[in-house]
């Protein structure tokens, strides 16, 4: 059970932080790709930012190769998933191979952000189980029963073997006996895995729709919706840039005594500066989590702007009953903001289902705290203010 309660928060700061963990590239050709015979008849699609999967087609569209990074830091490798009419098997591939002859019609999915693209892409009918239901904010599912969807976390092998699907998309871990990846494939599931939580920046990681759109034969859909998503965010991006006045924004809270908070080098630090605003942190170059002694904070400049908590608060009295946090509100008085505005009664959090796969909404978001008049009709998707009532 400690060991299921560690993974949860290492992942739920993986994304609460948008923090990237690896450094592995799939911008360039993969070295297992070398020896394809079929090689010159596919077509390689340049990614723009992401660097985590590589896809190539073949000049008829019929037979698709995506090449991905594993997500396991630990044991780094690529792997392939191969669409199409072709005797895979024989094909010379050096990577781990899973196969397939068409598109797949019956998925599952453990993770509420793989939501986003499907729906993006039409393609949410495909979804026959998921990882916790309860999880989901989508409209979608409203009506659905949890019953037939409900997989667990560990996964429940038994009604995955049942729903039978074409294939389980999931992220892997370096506990296998929570994420159940090993004894799934041993099973015969098809498993595919997707690492765009490790990716560098907001960008990058929202270019990971264009990945579905290879497996679901929608590619020139996904790359037609994700420059519209990129064509958005530049725009809001030179439009926050434009300020002359860059507010102070402290990002984090206690964890353990320590103050965790995400590297300069994360997509959300990334974020901040987009959104024409100065993020406040000591030396740390890295995407992974900074973590130091709560009281470095008060070191801090006099004045705080803005703070982003990133947990689960809804409300400034949950945050008053810790003494630190009242001397820090005491001594920098920010205003406090926190992406828990969409939270259905169990739980889940629509920031992490879908505000990292729009990068666009969210960096609107973010302008609109750190400069309200630039998007004044604007209101906070996900953010919302937690306002001490008694302070004038």
């Amino acid at each position: 059970m400690q060991k299921f309660k560690f993974l949860l928060l290492t992942i739920l700061i993986a994304n609460l932080f948008g923090i990237c963990l690896a450094e592995d590239s799939l911008s360039n050709e993969p070295s297992c790709f070398e020896n394809f015979p079929q090689k010159q008849n596919m077509i390689a699609i340049l990614n723009r930012h992401a660097r985590g999967f590589k896809i190539y087609i073949s000049h008829d569209k019929k037979k698709r190769l995506i090449f991905t990074n594993t997500t396991n830091t630990k044991n780094k490798k690529t792997t392939v998933l191969a669409i199409g009419p072709n005797n895979w098997k024989e094909a010379k591939i050096n990577c781990p191979l899973v196969a397939t002859l068409s598109s797949p019609q019956k998925v599952i999915l453990m993770s509420t952000s793989y939501i986003p693209p499907l729906e993006e892409l039409n393609e949410l009918n495909s979804v026959a189980g998921i990882s916790n239901f309860n999880l989901i904010n989508n409209p979608f599912f409203k009506e659905k029963n949890a019953d037939n969807l409900e997989i667990g976390f560990p996964p429940n092998i038994e009604k995955i073997l049942k729903i039978n699907p074409d294939l389980l998309f999931a992220y892997r871990t370096s506990t296998p006996d929570i994420d159940g990846l090993n004894a799934i494939s041993r099973a015969g599931i098809k498993v595919v895995e997707v690492a765009e939580f490790l990716e560098k920046s907001p960008l990058a990681r929202a270019e990971w729709l264009i990945f579905w759109g290879a497996i679901y034969g929608k590619l020139e859909l996904a790359q037609q919706r994700f420059l519209e998503i990129e064509r958005r965010y530049l725009e809001l991006q030179a439009l926050a840039n434009k300020q002359t006045k860059r507010p102070s924004v402290l990002i984090g809270n206690i964890q353990n005594s320590l103050w965790v908070a995400p590297g300069l080098a994360s997509d959300l630090a990334q974020m901040i500066k987009d959104a024409g605003a100065n993020y406040l942190l000591f030396d740390n170059t890295q995407a992974s989590p900074a973590l130091f002694p709560s009281e470095k904070i008060l070191t801090l400049p006099s004045t705080i702007n803005f703070w982003l908590p990133q947990n689960n608060w809804n409300s400034f009295a949950e945050l008053s009953s810790e003494s630190f946090y009242k001397i820090l509100l005491a001594q920098k008085a920010p205003k406090i903001f926190n992406s828990t505005k969409i939270v259905n009664r169990h739980g889940g959090n629509d920031y992490y289902e879908t505000a990292l796969m729009r990068p666009d909404l969210l960096l609107a978001d973010l302008i609109k705290i750190f400069h309200p008049k630039i998007l004044s009709e604007n209101t906070p998707l996900w953010f919302k203010e937690l306002k001490d009532e008694h302070r004038k």
